[in-house]
């Protein structure tokens, strides 16, 4: 039997600091500070490069138009980073939503 369970929908969504994203905490492992988020990235939204010291991140495309690198990505596409590696700018025109998993707590390193 799973030890936690949210339903995303109950959720209110958290702006962040960087126009038109915003998140939803969906699980944190309280020993590692690995966590679970949904993103929502607003029409013309941008996300500068930047690398996590700690986390590896994997993110995974549900819904809309992920722009990474100048290059348009729609569901069903993955990523992935070790700790360290620079990634970004991610971008939209029409929004997106994408799951991100981190393996540790993030930190968010402007490049």
């Amino acid at each position: 039997m799973y030890d936690q369970s949210v339903n995303a929908n109950g959720l209110k969504w958290t702006e962040t600091e960087l126009t038109g994203v915003a998140y939803k905490l969906l699980s944190t492992d309280p020993d590692t500070g690995a966590h679970l988020m949904l993103y929502r990235f607003a029409p013309g939204s941008v996300v500068p490069q930047h690398s996590h010291t700690h986390a590896a991140e994997t993110a995974y495309v549900l819904e809309g138009e992920f722009i990474e690198d100048n290059k348009v990505y729609g569901p069903g596409q993955s990523f992935y980073a070790q700790p360290g590696v620079p990634h970004g700018p991610h971008r939209t025109d029409k929004g997106s939503l994408v799951l991100f998993q981190l393996s540790a707590p993030l930190d968010f390193n402007v490049i």
